[in-house]
């Protein structure tokens, strides 16, 4: 830290602009990796419009870089998504094409994390398909969003995909390793494996835990405490995760849910009482997360509690569009003219899970936008 703010002392005394913005960009990045992000994303944003201010392509392009994977990296979706689709434009037009690949890759880790998951295999699919580098941390951070949603999804290949992307483990920092790694965690958890969860986790444990990075703290602690490795959250695990260790599931979740992302709400609830673990398996069946579903469900057999739902694999097979049964209702609610608000208020959900009903909707019907959605529900609700 001081060593960065005698490079931007000196770089102010002599006028190299250069030095300048990257030495405050590495200040805004570690910012954003210590725990301070809004105020690093702060920072980030005053490099780009110095680096535009200037003429220097290449500052923009890194700090746009910058701003959407560590807005990524923390959560913070929306400035994220902003600076990453603004960074495509930009590095198009100047043919960077590996800057668009990487952007391409957080979009679809976002998409992911945000439960939007055919928008996820797109994007993932597509870096695979354009990448210039096929082990670079593009196409390893595409490669593991797409293994991952395979491995909530339950879809044939999640592990494989996971193990090849991690082939290549140490030679990447842990913060574009340690999703894999989680994701092939949960696999094994998701199939009652806990003997088999510590091996995959160890390692980036313990890099995870050389860094300052409360993200890569959080989730690779939380599936260390799910393999009953740890009694509880390491120092600096980001909140929702920390707040799920120390038993605080309700807590947790709201937090999950104000941050935007619903299977990890789900994840928080199904650590709850009989009431909250079938909140859970609601928000598994619309995400189509068969095997949370089915834990779930067993956990709820084995309270002794009867009429639960069969899921969603038979009841939506003949759906329209592929639409799960929340996103029928929320179809025919666009249909009827609500807006998200109303929406949210007439199912009893957050306006953020709402929104990622609408943008899974939106995929699955091929449109853009609220009319078209509009006009292609009424063909198919009337069909």
């Amino acid at each position: 830290d001081h060593e960065v703010q005698r490079t931007i002392e000196v770089a102010e005394e002599v006028g190299a602009d250069d030095v300048l913005w990257m030495a405050e960009m590495m200040t805004g990045t570690t910012k954003i990796v210590i725990g301070q992000a809004p105020e690093g994303m702060r920072i980030l944003q005053e490099v780009k419009v110095k680096a535009e201010q200037g003429g220097d392509r290449h500052g923009v392009s890194v700090a746009l870089s910058m701003l959407g994977s560590g807005g990524g990296e923390a959560r913070l979706y929306d400035a994220a998504l902003a600076a990453l689709e603004e960074g495509i434009e930009h590095d198009r037009a100047n043919d960077q094409d590996y800057s668009v690949a990487y952007s391409r890759a957080w979009q679809a880790r976002i998409a992911f994390e945000q439960g939007r998951w055919d928008d996820a295999v797109e994007r993932a699919e597509l870096v695979q398909r354009t990448s210039p580098s096929e082990t670079g941390i593009a196409t390893t951070t595409a490669l593991a969003a797409l293994g991952r949603v395979r491995v909530r999804r339950g879809d044939p290949g999640g592990r494989e995909r996971l193990e090849k992307v991690l082939e290549h483990e140490h030679e990447h920092e842990i913060q574009h390793v340690w999703s894999p790694i989680a994701g092939l965690a949960e696999y094994h958890w998701l199939r009652g494996r806990r003997d088999e969860m510590e091996p995959v986790l160890a390692d980036g444990y313990r890099r995870a835990l050389d860094t300052d990075s409360e993200w890569a703290r959080g989730e690779l602690g939380f599936w260390m405490w799910r393999a009953g490795a740890i009694d509880g959250p390491p120092t600096g695990a980001a909140e929702p995760f920390r707040l799920q260790m120390e038993g605080h599931w309700r807590e947790a979740a709201e937090v999950w849910r104000e941050i935007g992302c619903p299977y990890e709400v789900a994840l928080a609830l199904g650590d709850g009482d009989a009431t909250a673990k079938f909140e859970a398996l609601q928000l598994f069946d619309d995400l189509g997360a068969r095997p949370a579903g089915d834990l779930t469900r067993s956990q709820l057999r084995e309270m002794g509690v009867e009429s639960i739902p069969r899921g969603p694999t038979s009841r939506t097979r003949g759906n329209p569009a592929s639409l799960t049964n929340r996103q029928l209702e929320v179809l025919s609610l666009i249909a009827d003219g609500l807006s998200n608000g109303e929406i949210a208020e007439r199912l009893y959900i957050s306006q953020k899970t709402v929104e990622h009903h609408v943008s899974a909707v939106y995929v699955k019907l091929g449109v853009s936008d609220r009319q078209a959605a509009m006009i292609s529900a009424r063909d198919l609700l009337e069909s």
